[in-house]
Protein backbone atom coordinates (compact mmCIF):
# COMPACT_ATOMS: atom_id res chain seq x y z
CA UNK A 1 0.00 0.00 0.00
CA UNK A 2 1.15 3.36 -0.92
CA UNK A 3 -0.38 7.02 0.19
CA UNK A 4 -1.37 8.83 -3.12
CA UNK A 5 -0.01 12.15 -3.85
CA UNK A 6 -3.52 13.67 -2.47
CA UNK A 7 -3.08 11.61 0.78
CA UNK A 8 0.68 12.45 1.26
CA UNK A 9 0.04 16.33 1.47
CA UNK A 10 -3.16 16.04 3.51
CA UNK A 11 -3.41 17.82 6.77
CA UNK A 12 -3.86 14.59 8.81
CA UNK A 13 -0.72 12.73 6.86
CA UNK A 14 1.69 15.74 7.76
CA UNK A 15 -0.01 15.71 11.37
CA UNK A 16 0.29 12.18 11.89
CA UNK A 17 3.66 12.25 10.10
CA UNK A 18 5.16 14.94 12.65
CA UNK A 19 3.77 12.62 15.56
CA UNK A 20 4.74 9.45 14.20
CA UNK A 21 8.63 11.18 14.08
CA UNK A 22 8.50 13.13 17.46
CA UNK A 23 7.57 9.98 18.56
CA UNK A 24 10.60 7.69 16.91
CA UNK A 25 12.86 10.32 18.31
CA UNK A 26 11.76 9.51 21.75
CA UNK A 27 11.88 6.05 21.44
CA UNK A 28 16.04 6.32 20.02
CA UNK A 29 16.41 8.62 23.46
CA UNK A 30 15.25 5.73 25.40
CA UNK A 31 17.25 3.15 23.59
CA UNK A 32 20.37 5.22 23.67
CA UNK A 33 19.95 4.76 27.40
CA UNK A 34 21.52 2.02 29.10
CA UNK A 35 18.80 -0.53 28.56
CA UNK A 36 19.03 -4.19 28.85
CA UNK A 37 19.24 -6.36 25.27
CA UNK A 38 15.03 -7.24 25.55
CA UNK A 39 14.46 -3.70 25.89
CA UNK A 40 16.80 -2.90 23.12
CA UNK A 41 15.21 -5.06 20.71
CA UNK A 42 11.70 -4.33 22.01
CA UNK A 43 12.70 -0.08 21.28
CA UNK A 44 14.12 -0.95 17.99
CA UNK A 45 10.79 -3.27 16.97
CA UNK A 46 8.91 -0.77 17.55
CA UNK A 47 11.04 2.22 15.50
CA UNK A 48 10.88 0.16 12.76
CA UNK A 49 7.32 -0.41 13.14
CA UNK A 50 6.81 3.41 13.07
CA UNK A 51 9.09 3.80 9.89
CA UNK A 52 7.07 1.05 7.66
CA UNK A 53 4.72 3.44 8.41
CA UNK A 54 6.38 6.22 6.74
CA UNK A 55 7.62 4.67 4.16
CA UNK A 56 3.45 4.09 3.23
CA UNK A 57 4.16 8.44 1.70
CA UNK A 58 7.32 7.25 -0.20
CA UNK A 59 7.76 7.20 -3.81
CA UNK A 60 7.70 3.95 -5.24
CA UNK A 61 11.07 3.15 -6.57
CA UNK A 62 9.43 3.85 -10.40
CA UNK A 63 7.88 7.00 -10.18
CA UNK A 64 11.37 8.42 -8.99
Amino acid sequence: MKLTDSERISACWVKLEKHIKDEIEVLRQRNDADVDAVKTANLRGRILALKQILSLAAPDKGDE
